[in-house]
């Protein structure tokens, strides 16, 4: 008896070694003690941060009328994408990379390179959207001091649908081409990989995803930035008030630092696929030890923006504060104030001396606040009209008209 049990433990220990041999990453950061609980913590903490403050950006630019604007539609889509990131691959892929195997079914299979792909096209195509849309406010249409000729909203939505099935469309092959592979015994499970029949198609093709996800976006908002800039810091005009120039430069820096930040967070990711699909480099033995804390910083891209804002943008931060006002305690909510004579602001711009019966008359302008000092001791003296201008980074100055 005893030596059937002894037969029987050294089959069992033989194959647990062939499973641990032929079926287990050899080196995946994921299985070590302490690497498991800082990569487990990261990713929750990622994904906790991401989804509030993604949805605290929708819900604020949704609910409040002042904040739609065709940047902030924009910064909405984006925040749209990244929700789709944190439901899907932030958790899918380093739950695949711990268990080492597929256990989601074969939809999943197929849909995982399709979310993160897709979301990773809509946001560079969308700052890339913002910063042209940027370059045509400031610097094309600069002679017209109408500050409402831009881009409309159906435009918006319409380059926002382009983009949402342009991107799919360009991502479309690698989910086609993921394929659910049976591992016969000792292992037998699955495991969910891209199968490309023509593998110099599918280096080619990544070369050109990787042109058309990096390259040429950054080449673009790098342009249109960079022309912003230049533009603004030569601006000499008397209609031009110093004020505004500085406004429009505090939105330029945060949307260049969030074009910093995303090429930051994903470039690494995308060049990584990029090295394998051309075979550069073996990373056969150390993939997932590089792939793992690579994967952790792309993640981090959809938790940054909403910090961005809060941090970056008066506007922002003054709807953040009333919705969850104990995060907000201790910062001021709104930009800085100016009071000027509207004499004067019509001198500085003879859009607003034109137009001023055609807003007076206009139903949808929110109506002037009425301030009167009241004395007992004195006379009211007639009221002077001026106009205050609260300067917000991403929707122009907001103009409110009160007698003073």
């Amino acid at each position: 008896m005893s030596n059937d049990l002894s037969s029987i433990t050294s089959l069992v220990d033989n194959a647990t070694l062939d499973y641990d041999k032929n079926c287990k990453i050899t080196i995946n950061p994921l299985t070590l003690p302490y690497f498991q609980q800082a990569f487990i913590s990261a990713y929750f903490a990622i994904f906790c941060v991401a989804i509030f403050g993604n949805f605290l950006v929708i819900y604020v630019v949704m609910k409040n009328k002042r904040m739609q604007t065709i940047t902030n539609i924009f910064i909405t889509n984006l925040a749209v994408s990244d929700l789709m990131v944190n439901f899907t691959s932030l958790w899918l892929t380093p739950t695949y990379t711990y268990i080492g195997h597929w256990v989601f079914g074969g939809g999943l299979c197929h849909g995982l390179p399709l979310f993160q792909g897709t979301s990773i096209f809509i946001s560079t195509w969308t700052l890339t959207a913002i910063a042209i849309d940027r370059y045509i406010v400031i610097v094309h249409n600069s002679s017209n001091i109408n500050i409402n000729d831009r881009m409309s909203m159906k435009s918006c939505l319409a380059i926002i649908v382009f983009i949402w099935g342009a991107s799919l469309l360009m991502v479309a092959p690698y989910g086609i081409n993921m394929k659910l592979i049976h591992i016969p015994a000792p292992c037998d499970f699955y495991v969910c990989q891209e199968d490309w029949t023509d593998q110099h198609f599918r280096s080619t093709f990544g070369l050109v995803v990787m042109t058309l996800q990096f390259i040429v976006p950054f080449v673009l908002i790098a342009i249109s930035y960079t022309k912003i800039w230049l533009f603004l810091n030569s601006r000499h005009s008397m209609t031009e008030r110093k004020s505004d120039i500085k406004r429009k430069k505090r939105l330029l820096r945060m949307l260049i630092c969030m074009v910093v930040i995303f090429a930051i967070c994903w470039f690494p990711f995308n060049l990584l696929n990029c090295l394998r699909d051309l075979k550069f480099v073996d990373f056969s033995d150390y993939f997932v030890v590089v792939f793992t804390p690579v994967h952790l910083i792309s993640m981090t891209a959809t938790a940054w923006n909403p910090i961005l804002y809060a941090l970056k943008n008066d506007t922002f931060r003054e709807e953040f504060a009333k919705v969850v006002p104990w995060l907000f305690a201790g910062r001021p909510g709104t930009g800085p104030i100016r009071v000027i004579t509207e004499r004067t602001a019509m001198i500085a711009n003879p859009f607003r001396r034109q137009n001023r019966k055609k807003a007076a008359s206009s139903s949808t302008e929110e109506q002037p606040v009425t301030v009167v000092s009241e004395s007992p001791s004195q006379a009211v003296p007639e009221p002077v009209r001026s106009i205050v201008y609260l300067d917000e980074p991403e929707n122009g100055s907001s103009c409110q008209t009160l007698l003073l």
